[in-house]
């Protein structure tokens, strides 16, 4: 059945676009004769109200981070992610399973029929947690401390822009996502540490059950 969705094909120009980034990935290392050592996706549409965890806090870890929120219909959030470049070409994977017709198969064989057949059917965020199941990728969650802001300049046809009436003044998309990263934020302040890192944890699973 069709999506309950009024963005047809956006997936599919995500998609291609973290290919194109894999492939500069690859393209640059090649020409520096070493691999990166870390590699962060993320969208330039993200306003930071306070510093990313740093590199140290996220290093012992051999699992890709993603900050808490956005788990949209028992997805993960896809927004961002840091991980070790050895896990980049499965999280940046998603074009070239769709072309060589695996992506069915893989959602199959870890999310269920009922999922990847049912309505309303599968989304990124549900197609980015089947891929890391897949490959046995382990995933660790820190507190959000960003959401996606946007100006009434632009207008979107995908959602609308709340919190500003000013074409320049930002606001935000999802006030759930935004009031989450505020007190985030607040708990954070300027810096991180590994105690910040567990006591500024919110759970706000309950908001992602809902078919958007």
């Amino acid at each position: 059945p069709p999506l309950r969705d009024n963005r047809p094909g956006s997936a599919v120009c995500l998609y291609f676009n973290q290919k194109k980034c894999l492939d500069m990935i690859r393209e640059y290392e090649a020409v520096r004769a070493r691999p990166y050592e870390y590699v962060a996706v993320t969208r330039f549409d993200f306003r930071w109200l306070a510093p990313h965890p740093p590199v140290d806090l996220l290093a012992d870890a051999d699992a890709v981070w993603i900050p808490s929120g956005s788990d949209w219909e028992g997805g993960i959030n896809d927004r961002h992610a840091f991980m070790p470049r050895r896990h980049a070409d499965v999280y940046l994977s998603a074009w070239e399973l769709i072309t060589n017709g695996e992506a069915k198969d893989v959602m199959l064989d870890t999310l269920g029929s009922m999922k990847v057949n049912g309505y309303p059917g599968p989304n990124t965020e549900c197609f980015l947690k089947a891929r890391l199941a897949y490959h046995n990728v382990d995933v660790e969650r820190f507190p959000s401390v960003a959401y996606l802001t946007c100006t009434q300049r632009v207008k979107s046809r995908w959602t609308q822009c709340f919190g500003t009436a000013s074409n320049d003044a930002p606001g935000w998309l999802y006030k759930e996502e935004m009031e989450h990263a505020q007190r985030i934020a607040k708990c954070v302040r300027a810096s991180w540490t590994q105690r910040k890192m567990d006591d500024c944890k919110e759970d706000i699973s309950h908001l992602y059950r809902g078919f958007r």
